[in-house]
């Protein structure tokens, strides 16, 4: 009898680049995958996840989409534990998804928790109670009110619980923090809180874990599309900031986390650094930082007890690689539009050879269907 595959279950609300090349590796190591995403909302994302079937496999159609922007996915009355066997070895999950795995009962819960016995599992999707929890670890923070108040602006505006920064407000001044406040109470049906503003830079880590131990790690800078200032990164560089690193060592400890993991840091005109995210799940630029000498495939294949753990190697620093994003960002010409094709099939086929011939060829269609989309909107335009 043929032992079962070891799977990896996703949770996600939309076609997304870090999970999609995450299962390419799976795929190509013997692993299976599951997938549960959302409802089709439209055209495009129905025809974004009919590309993703070859990779992923049939999805259960679970998740409830925002239904605008900054509010969170949802999977109301979800059996996840029907879909949690035991080949089931992690779970993936969106930021705005990671309290309702959280939630489930075991296994369901028990492959989200990531963290150690004795620490809330709130701290890996509630921004609130990160802040507090890292607080006492003697890790940074930005003042946090749990009212809309303030002696000074600017300040931010945040629910609790977000997802890439669209359920956040920056106000300058009282007017506009009460607006905010209303905005995402209404929106999120939590009440949000307020933070101290750090203008000064935002520097980025991510790493893999296992039981508090930091197995890699790498503070990074990110920039995003020119088109698109406040989407997600279009490239991505290692760069070297020993406080942060040395930030990073101590949360993972004191949480006792394991698995895949990104944080924001802001930056004070001190140069003093401030945690203000943690996303425990694999993030959009990991490829790109895989691609300057970090092995998060390595490290995370540990943490599953399917590899050794990764020997240290030379990471180049300040060499920026693209990210992939699909669909793609406006483009403001035609020409624009052929170059950003013709850059992500270039990269599809650099990465090809570690992260599976089966993502580069639902990559490929994916830039392809993404041209044609972007293609149409630009006639419409013109």
């Amino acid at each position: 009898m043929s032992r079962e595959k070891p799977a990896v279950l996703f949770v996600d609300g939309h076609t997304w680049e870090a999970f999609s090349a995450l299962a390419g590796v799976l795929r190509m190591r013997g692993f299976a995958v599951r997938h549960v995403t959302a409802r089709p909302g439209g055209a495009r994302l129905r025809a974004q996840q009919q590309l993703d079937v070859p990779l992923y496999g049939r999805p259960r159609r679970l998740v409830v989409p925002r239904s605008r922007p900054g509010q969170a996915a949802t999977i109301p009355d979800a059996d996840l534990p029907a879909l949690v066997g035991t080949d089931v070895i992690d779970v993936q999950a969106h930021d705005d998804l990671a309290r309702a795995v959280a939630s489930a009962p075991n296994p369901v819960a028990a492959l989200g928790r990531r963290v150690g016995s004795k620490i809330d599992p709130a701290v890996l999707y509630d921004k609130w109670v990160m802040a507090e929890t890292v607080a006492r670890f003697g890790i940074p923070t930005p003042r946090v009110w749990d009212r809309p108040t303030a002696r000074s602006f600017p300040v931010v505006v945040k629910a609790r619980t977000g997802f890439a920064g669209t359920a956040v407000r920056v106000a300058q001044d009282a007017d506009q923090l009460a607006r905010a406040w209303d905005y995402l109470t209404s929106l999120s049906g939590d009440t949000p809180f307020v933070q101290a503003f750090h203008g000064a830079g935002l520097v980025k880590s991510g790493g893999v874990a296992r039981d508090g131990d930091l197995i890699v790690s790498a503070a990074y800078l990110s920039h995003p599309e020119p088109t698109d200032p406040k989407g997600p990164p279009l490239l991505a560089a290692v760069t070297s900031h020993p406080r942060i690193e040395g930030l990073t060592r101590r949360l993972v400890e004191q949480i006792g986390y394991t698995g895949f993991f990104n944080t924001d840091w802001v930056v004070d005109d001190r140069g003093n650094p401030y945690l203000i995210d943690l996303n425990a799940r694999a993030f959009g630029s990991w490829p790109a930082l895989q691609a300057c000498g970090v092995d998060f495939v390595g490290a995370y294949l540990h943490t599953l007890d399917m590899g050794p753990r990764p020997v240290p190697a030379q990471v180049r620093h300040g060499e920026y690689h693209r990210v992939l994003r699909f669909p793609f960002p406006p483009a403001p010409s035609r020409s624009a539009l052929l170059l950003r094709r013709r850059q992500s099939l270039e990269i599809i086929e650099y990465r090809r050879g570690w992260l599976g011939n089966r993502w580069a060829s639902v990559s490929r269609a994916k830039a392809e269907l993404a041209t044609a989309q972007e293609w149409a909107r630009l006639r419409m335009r013109a």
